[in-house]
C-alpha cells in the first residue's frame, strides 16, 4: 500500500498578503522553522517572537496578529490561558500549538483549551496544511464582520438622514420627485417647465415638510414646478 507520504499536495497561498504572525518559544531557530516552512507553502509571512508571554498582551495590540503559534512543550503559556488570549482579538485570533508529541489525547486536550489544532515541526507539511485552513477561515470572519459593520453603519446613517431631512419627498412607482428641475419619468428626463407630462400612478405617497397629505391631487401639486400633471 503506497503511504500518503509519497503524494505530496500543492498547497496554495491565502493570498499575497502579508501573514503577521506571533511565534511564543524560547529558541529563535524554532521562530526560524516555522518562517521557512510557511514561506515555502507560499505565505508571505512575517514573524515576531515573542520569548516572554508577559509580553502577549502588548504585542496583540502592536502586532494585530492573524497567527498565533505556541511551542506548548515549554510552557510559557498555559493551555488554561488559550481561550482568554483569543477573547482578546476580534475576529479571535487562530492558536496553533506546537509540540514534540502528537496524537489523540494532546490533541483533545489542545482542542478543549480553545486552540484551532496542534502540530509538530516532523511533520511541516500538516503544519502547512492547518495554518492555511485556519488563515482562510480568520480572514473570512474578519470581512464578514466588516462588512455586517459597515451595512449598521449605513443603516444609521439613512436613519439620521430621513429623520433630520425637511425636504419635500414625493415617491410615484418607480418614480421620485425631490424639489430638483429634473425628474426621470418612464426613462426619458422631464426639465422644468415641461408640459403635460402624463404619470400612470398605481401606489404612491408623499412627504411634504413631516407631513402626510390626504388628497392625490394636493400633493401632486407640491411638485407642479415640474409641469401640467394629469393623474389618469
Amino acid at each position: 500500500m503506497a503511504r500518503l507520504a509519497e503524494f505530496p499536495v500543492s498547497i496554495p497561498p491565502v493570498d499575497g498578503t502579508p501573514v503577521p504572525a506571533l511565534v511564543i518559544t524560547r529558541h529563535q531557530d524554532h521562530v526560524e522553522s516555522i518562517n521557512a516552512t510557511l514561506r515555502r507553502a507560499g505565505h508571505a509571512v512575517h514573524c515576531t517572537w515573542l520569548p516572554d508571554a508577559t509580553d502577549l498582551g502588548d504585542a496583540l495590540i502592536q502586532i494585530n496578529p492573524e497567527l498565533l503559534v505556541v511551542f506548548a512543550d515549554e510552557r510559557l503559556l498555559p493551555l488554561d490561558a488559550v481561550a482568554g488570549v483569543r477573547a482578546r482579538t476580534t475576529p479571535p485570533v487562530p492558536v496553533i500549538l506546537v509540540s514534540a508529541e502528537v496524537n489523540e489525547i494532546t490533541t483533545t486536550a489542545a482542542l478543549r483549551a480553545g486552540a484551532q489544532d496542534i502540530v509538530s515541526l516532523t511533520h511541516p507539511e500538516r503544519l502547512q496544511l492547518v495554518c492555511a485552513r485556519e488563515l482562510r477561515g480568520f480572514r473570512l470572519e474578519r470581512a464578514l464582520n466588516q462588512t455586517i459593520n459597515a451595512a449598521r453603519e449605513t443603516q444609521r446613517a439613512l436613519a439620521a438622514f430621513m429623520e433630520g431631512s425637511a425636504d419635500a419627498i414625493a415617491q410615484v412607482n418607480d418614480v421620485i420627485f425631490t424639489g430638483s428641475a429634473t425628474v426621470l419619468v418612464g426613462g426619458a428626463a422631464a426639465e422644468e417647465g415641461a408640459k403635460n407630462t402624463v404619470l400612470h400612478v398605481k401606489q404612491w405617497h408623499v412627504l411634504v415638510e413631516g407631513q402626510f397629505k390626504p388628497s392625490r391631487r394636493s400633493r401632486l401639486q407640491q411638485v407642479n414646478h415640474l409641469g401640467n400633471v394629469q393623474i389618469i
